[in-house]
């Protein structure tokens, strides 16, 4: 039941992390176009990178 938990938890802070680089870089105006992405593909490689770095850095095995 704890690895499920941490598991969520680890999503969710990875999720938050990369919305708020992903709000920030699109403030800045910085983002996309400068990488050649579009819009919804950077959305989806920023989501992708923070979510599965979350989850190695909560991951007791990982760490270890």
């Amino acid at each position: 039941m704890k690895t499920i938990v941490g598991l969520f938890w680890s999503v969710m802070a990875g999720f938050a992390l990369a919305c708020a680089v992903i709000v920030f870089s699109q403030l800045l105006g910085a983002g996309s176009d400068s990488l050649g992405f579009t819009v919804w593909t950077y959305r989806y490689y920023t989501l992708s990178l923070f979510v599965s770095g979350a989850l190695l850095t909560f991951s007791k095995p990982a760490r270890q």
